[in-house]
């Protein structure tokens, strides 16, 4: 489920009672958290925690009328069974960071989560029932108004020499392609085993920073390349950058304006070659745009 900063995030309590039931209370909350984890210790000591802490919360307490199959005394609610439901609202400021998933490969990152959680809280000595639903949550950023190009040259190996512009420096998310200039000037027929083409993530989030690797693979066309000279618009695939959500993205902590938060781009191309142990990588900051809702995800849901 995908909501815009900014949005009210709306839906229904459901709850079927199968045999009567006391409760002192029913909420709902929509919790941003920032989650890391640490290594602690070393060797046979060594353990990863992983530490919790919301940056914002939404509450919505229900006041629950008394109705058909529904009593209320000063211990709470007593609900016969039956199946119930309650609308509930809760909002989404606008000065809010992106979601940022997990890393499925690294044991030690850091990463934003938005959930909803409902409790209903139970008397005396019984347990809570808790629910919890995550949500994507992104702050609108559009197509910049000046739109410029981004250029890398390499010439650190001699008799090669590499030369990209970047036709314009943001990506708008979902797109299949971003075109680039590619010149290689290759006099001494340097073989070129393969180009990797990465788009990474830089996260800054105050006191924690990493880098995720969002897609990685080779760009078509140029395998075991040795003419001496090549130069055409190439195109991009980002077909695989599936995951992708979270736009380029500076967020100031409200509770501490001096921390910032930022989430930024940048596009790697490594050129590997065969006779050299130095392989040339030319970066290209880059922002990244979402120009419309993710048409996959949904924004609505019983909990």
């Amino acid at each position: 489920m995908f909501y815009w900063t900014g949005e009210a995030v709306n839906g229904y309590v459901v709850l079927t009672v199968d045999r009567p039931l006391k409760t002192k209370s029913i909420d709902v909350k929509l919790i941003g958290q920032r989650i890391n984890t640490e290594v602690h210790g070393s060797g046979k000591h060594k353990h990863i925690v992983t530490r919790q802490r919301n940056f914002y919360v939404d509450f919505h307490p229900f006041v629950i009328q008394p109705a058909h199959g529904i009593s209320y005394d000063q211990d709470g609610y007593y609900l016969e069974p039956n199946t119930y439901q309650w609308p509930f609202s809760l909002h989404l400021v606008k000065n809010l960071p992106p979601s940022l998933f997990r890393a499925k490969k690294k044991k030690i990152t850091t990463w934003i989560n938005y959930y909803v959680a409902v409790t209903v809280a139970r008397s005396g000595l019984h347990r809570n029932v808790c629910e919890f639903v995550n949500i994507t949550v992104a702050p609108f950023v559009g197509i910049p108004r000046h739109v410029s190009s981004v250029e890398r040259v390499d010439e650190n190996i001699r008799d090669l020499y590499i030369h990209g512009i970047l036709l314009r420096n943001y990506l708008l998310i979902g797109e299949p392609y971003i075109p680039l200039e590619l010149y290689i000037d290759n006099p001494g027929r340097t073989t070129i085993k393969e180009v990797i083409v990465k788009l990474v993530q830089l996260r800054d989030l105050g006191d924690r920073s990493s880098t995720e690797i969002i897609f990685e693979e080779l760009l078509p066309g140029i395998e075991d390349f040795q003419n001496d000279h090549f130069y055409h618009t190439v195109q991009i695939p980002m077909l695989s950058a599936t995951e992708l959500f979270a736009p380029s993205t500076v967020y100031k902590y409200s509770a501490t304006p001096s921390v910032v938060w930022t989430v930024n781009y940048a596009l790697e191309m490594i050129f590997k070659t065969r006779l050299s142990l130095t392989n040339i990588t030319l970066i290209f900051p880059l922002m990244v745009v979402n120009g419309s809702r993710p048409s996959h995800m949904l924004t609505s849901r019983h909990v």
